[in-house]
């Protein structure tokens, strides 16, 4: 269904969307039956380790974005995360406006991801970055 999904690790509890009731745990490890159950039970959100999915289609042939969260206070935390960054994103989608703690826009959505548009986010004060996450498919 989709590899890039295969053995990351739900960061909190997944219900069903209709009735309420428990999927999966947190820290269930999503293997191809807990994708095609998330599928079949139209589930349009998951959290995993270090991002946020979310699908306006069912997660098995989703639109996917990823919730990035910024604003690392530890400077080897933050040169880790600019490497990562540029490495993984660059050449993304941002799926909403970038915009810092004022309110004021730094990047719109829409925007491409470059190393220079990366270094523009993380040097601003900007909470989240949102991106269309072109390996899931």
């Amino acid at each position: 269904m989709n590899d890039s999904l295969m053995g990351r690790l739900l960061a909190a509890d997944v219900a069903d969307p209709k009735t309420g009731e428990l999927l999966f745990a947190r820290d269930t490890i999503l293997g191809e039956d807990e994708l095609m159950t998330l599928g079949e039970k139209n589930v349009r959100e998951i959290m995993v380790r270090g991002s946020s999915l979310t699908s306006e289609a069912a997660i098995s042939n989703a639109m996917i974005t990823e919730a990035i969260t910024l604003g690392e206070p530890n400077e080897a935390a933050r040169i880790k995360t600019h490497e990562s960054m540029v490495h993984e994103m660059s050449g993304k989608e941002i799926t909403r406006d970038v915009v810092d703690t004022a309110g004021e826009v730094i990047l719109k959505a829409g925007t491409v991801l470059t190393e220079e548009n990366i270094d523009d986010i993380l040097g601003s004060d900007a909470k989240e970055l949102r991106v269309r996450n072109n390996n899931v498919r």
